[in-house]
């Protein structure tokens, strides 16, 4: 215990920002999508107002049935609604999705939210990016394969619209959706971890002499 409060720097978590980014071809595209990102937002109100209430419903502890199914019927004025009703369909995304309303700061984060994630499974060209609808968690050590992105989001608040960044010949644009910054491991977490170090070095010291 003594040497773990000797090393206050030791031990920690990594900071992670989480995304949902849309890498595309060129700089054009990606300032297109930022503006159809917040014309969509802007033409959402239906959907704001429902994940409210859903959100509201599962706080309280009651049935969010008529709320799903409303989701559902929202129709193709915007292509997110046939996305969420898409995923509404299969038990498993709609388990992922109340877990999604839960977590968020608000109704407007998850709509935006979900717009860019709609958008990034059809336009993204990042490997993998269609089929992650765009959400990563990046650490400082994915700068080499991110680029700009990581300082950028790493320093933005949450629900900002950063971009378009250009790494390696690509534009991205991205949204923050959630942080973790460093902090300390438990001591219960890491103090076998320290005893072996400890040992570790007495035997050292007893090998040397």
């Amino acid at each position: 215990r003594r040497d773990y409060g000797a090393k206050p720097r030791t031990d920690r978590t990594t900071a992670m920002v989480e995304v949902v980014e849309i890498q595309g071809e060129g700089e054009d595209q990606a300032r297109e999508l930022l503006e159809q990102i917040r014309a969509d937002l802007a033409r959402a109100q239906p959907l704001i107002a429902l994940l409210g209430r859903i959100g509201q419903k599962l706080r309280d502890g009651q049935p969010t049935g008529d709320e799903v199914q409303a989701l559902q019927a929202l129709g193709d004025d915007l292509e997110v609604f046939g996305w969420l009703a898409r995923r509404l369909s299969s038990p498993l995304e709609t388990v992922k999705f109340f877990e999604e309303v839960e977590k968020t700061p608000s109704p407007e984060d998850l709509a935006a939210s979900c717009i860019m994630r709609q958008l990034a499974s059809i336009h993204s060209v990042r490997h993998g990016g269609r089929e992650a609808g765009g959400v990563y968690q990046l650490h400082w050590f994915d700068t080499s394969f991110f680029g700009p992105l990581v300082k950028e989001a790493m320093e933005a608040e949450i629900g900002t619209l950063i971009g378009p960044l250009e790494h390696n010949s690509l534009y991205s644009i991205a949204r923050v959706m959630a942080h973790q910054q460093s902090d300390r491991k438990p001591f219960d977490e890491v103090k076998r971890k320290i005893k072996f170090t400890l040992i570790r070095i007495r035997e050292n010291e007893s090998f040397e002499r």
